[in-house]
C-alpha cells in the first residue's frame, strides 16, 4: 500500500515538474526581413519564429540603409 502511494505521489510530482518546465509560447512571434526602396517593398524574406531574447533583439533592431534601400525586420 505504501509503495502504491509513493508511486502515485512521485508520478504526480514528475508530471507537475514537466508541465511547469514547458516554455510559454506567448512571447514568440514570426519575423521577416523587408527591404524597401522609395517606400515600396522590393524584397521580403521568409518568416522565422523568434522567442524570448531573440524576439526582443529583432523587434529592437535598427533599420539598415544602403543607398536608397532600407532593410528592417517586421514581426507579427
Amino acid at each position: 500500500m505504501k509503495k502504491k502511494i509513493l508511486f502515485w505521489l512521485s508520478a504526480i510530482s514528475i508530471s507537475i515538474l514537466i508541465l511547469s518546465a514547458c516554455s510559454n509560447d506567448s512571447d514568440c512571434s514570426r519575423c521577416r526581413e523587408l527591404t524597401k526602396k522609395n517606400g515600396q517593398t522590393i524584397k521580403t524574406g521568409d518568416a522565422i519564429e523568434y522567442c524570448g531574447n531573440e524576439l526582443v533583439e529583432k523587434e529592437n533592431e535598427l533599420p539598415v540603409t544602403i543607398g536608397d534601400e532600407t532593410t528592417s525586420y517586421s514581426c507579427e
